[in-house]
């Protein structure tokens, strides 16, 4: 029998033919009847043997036309059962297909029996197939489930959801039953409704509006950067919080009776204005828009808020509101006359300043013409307001009106005409000045100007009025002529290039950009040149003043050349003091570094000599013990030099003042800069001798620093390292190698410092890099 042929009889038995059930007892067949022998057995008859096995031979006719309807209804429901069925070997061959499987993948089962299963799938799904049934085969009775694509006959693919099990048939073979769901349309709807959901996510997290999906109860579910923006909270700060904490209190009821009618369903959505409390405490402008989300039932299920930041426009409205009212105050309050007429040439403004000029109330001219035009001007009136409609009438005009009382006003109009979008003229507006005010103006002008005068002419100060264009001098008071040593006549008119009085051409520039830049001028060092030739310094203060049109400008010069210097007198001094107390300190330095270090090794030789010489003469050890003696008295002599040459440590001071003092008296003699950071702590911890010897021996490295490294930058550091106080001072300067340094040899001032690093039981090192400078380090313990 083929493959083929035990698939069918073992998925569907042809019709007439069926296997034994294995549940039921055999059946005796009429071959195999023992009454035919005609012997009676178990007390019946032949006859009755034969009608019982006529009765059993229906029976079972009758059970296998049963069976035969039931694999006929079997053969039906699997074959147009809307799932696919496969049984496939464990090498992964079809050995059954049900028709509405092999139809679905354009096949027919007979296509596909026999075949492998592989001819179903894409050829890089091959492996992920054939390992799948491999799981499947080596875990008999247990259903795995998975999604994949498989090929139709004609090329093209479908999604299907499929269910293995692997059983053993009655030859105890291995079989998977594999049952295919089509999801093509499922997964289709999926990859729809993600990229939706991404499309939706784009927008919401670049969308340039503020986004929020809020909870019925009003707690923010989800926030989109921009809003997070807007009110300068991060997203998990607002889910944490609802939209009630935010919104100004006074519209938080408004907002609530609004969101209770989308629930309720009486409308979609809402936009309203409102203000949100920023990070910051500021109340921010929002447009607001809410709308009720419904799930597939409709019942509410949360709400979308787009909130769109209108905080500038609001402060836009609020700043035309203020203008408008400041304008209209402006003209209600100005102290100018200010008429405004129509087209028919009515009164449509009138403010406190026309009623004060021409003495009718606005009340009275409103509506109506102008009141104040005398019969006489009436005609030369009617030519202006013609001549203005067309453009052709520009200000000031002189005219003579009258007032209520029949006064005649003397004055200058200044007419406006406003033009609307289309370009008509729609309001012409007039500015009065009467001009007695400015024959008054004028006159108290003239006062001022001759008090300017007297006041120019008379100062102590050097005064000079030039044109800021050309720098030609238009006026100069007599202070001014004395301290410069020139006549009226020489400086009027001229330059001041060509007079000479900047001594680089380029000054006077530089001095008017300062100028312009800053606006005004203060006591701005300047040096100026005398017509003999002097240079003088001078504090000048200057203001841009415009006279007859042309920027001009006014300045005023303090004679400083004495007060300069007497500041470099004092300057050199302080200079020579400085070196003075420098070679005192550097005296003093190498008397102790050096000669007293010196004294002290002669004397320790000397001691060790009158040891030895004791044993064998004592006349010579008694002249020895008077040279040590001698020596000793040298030493005390010198170390009391020192202790008056050497200014005395100050005690009073901290650790870190004193080594700024130390570091303030070396860049004072011009060594560069010099930073210094001291720990507090580790400067409390220093006994007063570990002071002494940790200030001598900074002193000591900054002084070798600044005489050998050429560095134009120190650092002073005093810190506290565990149960350790180290000092560092470190310089940018040219370094030197460990070969440098072996050729040299280690000088007075490195002993010296070894010494005081020994005597405090600590340890120095100089660490040295060629171009990269030098670090001297000095650790000792904490007390």
């Amino acid at each position: 029998m083929t493959r083929r042929a035990q698939d069918r009889s073992m998925t569907s038995p042809p019709a007439g033919k069926h296997e034994p059930d294995p549940g039921l007892p055999d059946t005796p067949t009429l071959n195999a009847a023992p009454a035919a022998s005609g012997v009676v057995r178990n007390g019946l008859t032949p006859s009755h043997g034969l009608v019982s096995l006529e009765e059993e031979t229906r029976r079972r006719l009758e059970v296998e036309s049963t069976l035969q309807d039931s694999e006929a209804r079997y053969r039906l429901l699997y074959d147009n059962n809307p799932s696919m069925y496969f049984t496939l070997g464990a090498d992964g061959t079809v050995v059954s297909v049900n028709q509405f499987g092999a139809t679905q993948l354009g096949y027919q089962p007979d296509e596909l029996i026999g075949e492998s299963v592989l001819k179903v799938f894409e050829p890089d799904q091959h492996q992920a197939v054939l390992g799948q049934l491999t799981v499947c085969a080596a875990s008999p009775m247990k259903v795995f489930q998975w999604e994949i694509q498989k090929v139709r006959k004609d090329g093209s693919t479908l999604w299907v959801k499929e269910r293995a099990q692997a059983v053993m048939d009655h030859q105890g073979q291995i079989l998977t039953l594999v049952v295919c769901e089509d999801i093509t349309a499922r997964r289709l709807t999926e990859d729809y409704m993600r990229e939706s959901e991404e499309r939706w996510r784009a927008l919401f997290e670049h969308a340039g509006v503020g986004i929020a999906q809020l909870g019925l109860d009003g707690q923010f579910l989800r926030v989109n950067p921009r809003l997070c923006e807007t009110l300068g909270y991060s997203s998990r700060t607002m889910t944490r919080c609802t939209f009630q904490q935010f919104v100004y209190p006074d519209d938080l009821q408004l907002i609530l009776d609004q969101i209770r009618q989308l629930v309720s369903g009486k409308r979609p959505s809402f936009a309203m204005e409102t203000r949100y409390r920023r990070s910051d405490d500021v109340w921010v402008w929002v447009e607001m828009t809410v709308s009720l989300v419904r799930d597939g039932a409709c019942v509410p299920a949360y709400f979308i808020a787009v909130m769109q930041n209108i905080h500038d426009r609001k402060q836009a409205e609020a700043g035309l509101a203020r203008t408008t009212q400041l304008l209209q105050t402006l003209v209600r309050e100005s102290p100018l006359p200010i008429v405004s007429l129509d087209l028919a040439a009515r009164v449509t403004s009138w403010n406190q300043a026309a009623t004060r000029l021409f003495g009718w109330s606005e009340e009275e001219v409103l509506g109506r013409e102008l009141p104040y035009v005398p019969q006489e001007e009436a005609a030369r009136a009617e030519s202006l307001w013609e001549r203005g409609l067309r453009g052709e009438i520009h200000g000031p005009i002189e005219l003579r009106r009258c007032r209520k009382d029949g006064k005649m006003l003397d004055l200058l109009l200044w007419p406006v005409f406003v033009h609307s979008e289309g370009g008509d003229v729609s309001t012409a507006i007039g500015l009065y000045v009467d001009q007695s005010n400015l024959k008054r103006a004028e006159e108290a002008l003239l006062a001022s100007e001759e008090r300017f005068s007297k006041a120019f002419r008379s100062s102590p100060y050097p005064i000079g009025i030039t044109d800021l264009e050309t720098g030609a001098c238009l006026d100069i008071n007599d202070a001014a002529l004395e301290v410069f040593g020139f006549t009226r006549e020489e400086v009027i008119g001229q330059t001041t290039s060509l007079l000479g009085i900047w001594p680089d051409p380029e000054a006077r520039q530089q001095f008017v950009e300062r100028l312009r830049t800053k606006g005004t001028i203060r006591n701005l060092e300047v040096p100026l040149k005398s017509k003999r030739g002097e240079v003088r310094q001078f504090l000048a203060s200057t203001e841009v003043i415009v006279l007859n049109g042309n920027e001009c400008l006014v300045t005023i010069g303090t004679d400083i050349t004495e007060q300069k210097r007497a500041e470099e007198a004092l300057r050199r001094s302080e200079v020579a003091v400085r070196q003075a107390f420098e070679e005192r300190e550097r005296l003093s330095q190498d008397l102790h570094d050096n000669l007293l270090q010196s004294l002290y090794a002669v004397g320790m030789g000397l001691e060790l000599t009158k040891q030895r010489i004791q044993r064998i003469s004592r006349t010579n050890a008694k002249r020895l013990e008077q040279s040590v003696g001698q020596l000793n008295n040298v030493i005390r002599e010198v170390r009391s030099f020192i202790s008056h040459v050497q200014p005395p440590v100050v005690f009073e001071q901290s650790v870190a003042d004193t080594l700024r003092a130390l570091a303030g008296s070396f860049m004072a003699t011009g060594a560069g800069e010099i930073v210094v950071t001291v720990d507090d702590e580790a400067g409390l911890r220093l006994a007063p001798e570990q002071r002494t010897h940790v200030l001598a021996i900074a002193k000591e490295a900054l002084s070798n620093s600044i005489r050998h490294t050429k560095a134009d930058k120190r650092m002073v550091t005093l810190r506290r390292h565990g149960n350790k106080i180290r000092l560092e001072v470190i310089d940018n300067g040219h370094g030197f190698s460990p070969l440098q340094r072996r050729k040299q040899g280690m000088g007075m001032g490195l002993q010296n410092m070894r010494a005081r690093a020994r005597k405090l039981h600590g340890r120095i090192s100089i660490t040295s890099v060629l171009t990269q400078g030098t670090t001297v380090t000095l650790t000792i313990p904490s007390t």
